[in-house]
């Protein structure tokens, strides 16, 4: 199942809505991937974590790292039989290990988040913003093969 949260503007609450619904599922006994698409202002982790552990959480790859990867594998055909990408959990943190449910007992459900990307320490936020900004969707939907994306 894939739930997207969407909105014309920013600041009304998509990542918190995405914090609570997976919670929620989580606790009702289901894995849970979130995956932070807000490249631009990113900060779902902040909702799992406190700031020390969100920092060292946005020094782990995520969703922008994981797209270029792609990119790079599709320019040298040893990184594509390498297939970096396909590797998946290497871009992706555990938010919320154990989930309790309702009964205050562990529900076997679980959180994990890709974030938007590595963005600590500060010297590589600004690589992130440079990657965001100077990626271009309908180049890599229509010349890197978006289509056949997979990291199955």
């Amino acid at each position: 199942m894939i739930f997207t949260f969407y909105s014309f503007k920013g600041g009304v609450g998509r990542s918190m809505a995405l914090a609570a619904v997976a919670y929620e599922f989580a606790k009702r006994g289901l894995r849970v991937l979130t995956i932070n698409f807000d490249l631009e202002a990113p900060g779902l982790e902040r909702y799992f974590f406190e700031s020390d552990r969100a920092t060292q959480v946005r020094q782990h790859p995520g969703l922008i790292d994981l797209l270029n990867t792609y990119k790079r594998a599709l320019t040298s055909e040893a990184e594509f039989r390498e297939a970096q990408f396909k590797k998946w959990w290497m871009f992706v943190e555990e938010a919320i290990p154990h989930a309790i449910g309702g009964d205050g007992a562990t529900s076997g459900g679980s959180v994990d988040i890709v974030t938007a990307g590595q963005r600590e320490p500060e010297a590589r936020l600004r690589e992130y913003a440079s990657a965001v900004r100077s990626f271009d969707w309908l180049d890599f939907f229509h010349n890197w093969r978006a289509r056949s994306f997979s990291t199955g």
